[in-house]
């Protein structure tokens, strides 16, 4: 049992050791319990050539496990000394900020995210629109008219009767 903790611990230090070098992880995971359970194999069959067949379990235990400790130590050193890649972990990527760019655009920006993911999306601020009257009359008595969609309401309406906004 305490074997199998080892090997979830260790998978999960490996998978940030990817992530934070720019790499998938799941290769990482996977090569990390490939290695442990050849080397914990290759263990159990030099416990079994040097303590021969009649010993029992628990001796061969105590060449077995140290192996597949050293494949484990094996995929950490590959995880951590792997070249920088560009993948970003999904759960890593937080709201971005947005900031004000040199040309006036909103630029979204995030300490995680890296620049060839950044993006410049012009961002139009949402204005009121005007009052539309039909040419040759003017505002008539009695009429609110709606500052969002400019359609005529009554001047009792909360709400105006066309886009649904509150005009109270």
């Amino acid at each position: 049992m305490l074997e199998i903790f080892a090997i979830i611990s260790l998978c999960r230090v490996n998978k940030n050791n990817a992530i934070k070098k720019g790499r998938r992880p799941g290769g990482f995971i996977a090569l990390t319990i490939i290695l442990w359970v050849v080397f914990e194999f290759i263990g159990a069959i030099l416990g079994f050539a040097i303590f021969g067949t009649d010993s029992r379990y628990v001796v061969i235990l105590f060449v077995a496990l140290p192996c597949a400790a050293l494949g484990g130590l094996i995929s950490f050193l590959i995880t951590k000394n792997v070249s920088p890649g560009n993948y970003v972990d999904p759960s890593m990527i937080h709201r971005p900020v947005v900031t004000v760019g040199p040309n006036g655009a909103p630029v979204y920006q995030d300490p995680n995210v890296p620049a060839y993911m950044m993006q410049q999306v012009p961002v139009q601020p949402v204005q009121p629109m005007q009052p539309v009257m039909q040419q040759g009359t003017g505002p008539v008595s009695g009429t609110r008219y709606c500052k969002y969609c400019g359609a005529p309401n009554k001047s009792t309406s909360k709400f105006c009767e066309s886009c649904g906004q509150n005009i109270g």
